[in-house]
């Protein structure tokens, strides 16, 4: 089973578990570097939790995700932008002042992680900023019917080489389902290029 096989699967569990997760450290953090009212890319939306926080902030936030179960419930809660695709298949051009990739590019294989950071560099205006988790540690490879490439504060370099993107921020944080131990990389990159 891949990794999109088992979120068409696993679509209902996997929503109760994130949606009520509390994010409002990284909201936080991410949203300091943010113009008032940019347009936000939530890359990999999930449960559209953030995007419509987002949205309710009066941002124009558009929710991405290849699960169309995902992209339903998005709607269903009210998010009005969403579009069905993946990290990897990212076709904008300086068109967003933020992009928000929470948990979502722990999926991609490490040999393509470099180029869907460019990606999403391109995606970028000038000055824009850019959000993404992954679990702490070194791993990489199947875990719990998924694929995971795992990222610490020195692995994550080496993918953020000539994208134009500078680190402005990392923390470490716990994960903030319940009945979960795992530990968190967060970072906060900014187009500077």
């Amino acid at each position: 089973m891949g990794t999109n096989d088992y979120y068409k699967e696993n679509a209902k569990s996997f929503i109760l578990d994130t949606m009520d997760a509390d994010m409002s450290e990284q909201y936080k953090n991410f949203l300091k570097f943010m113009p008032k009212k940019g347009k936000i890319l939530d890359l990999g939306c999930g449960s559209g939790r953030d995007s419509l926080y987002f949205q309710n902030l009066g941002y124009d936030c558009i929710a991405v995700d290849p699960i169309d179960e995902f992209l339903e419930h998005a709607k269903s809660i009210g998010v009005k932008k969403v579009l069905k695709g993946t990290a990897e298949e990212l076709d904008f051009n300086k068109e967003f002042d933020g992009i928000w990739a929470s948990a979502s590019l722990l999926h991609v294989k490490s040999k393509d992680l470099n180029d869907v950071l460019k990606k999403c560099a391109k995606a970028l205006k000038k000055n824009g900023v850019f959000y993404c988790s992954f679990k702490y540690g070194t791993f990489e490879g199947e875990r719990t019917e998924r694929y995971y490439v795992d990222q610490t504060e020195s692995s994550i370099l080496s993918y953020i080489k000539d994208t134009g993107l500078e680190f402005a921020l990392v923390n470490m944080s716990d994960d903030v389902r319940e009945n979960r131990t795992d530990r968190w990389l967060n970072a906060i990159l900014v187009k500077t290029k």
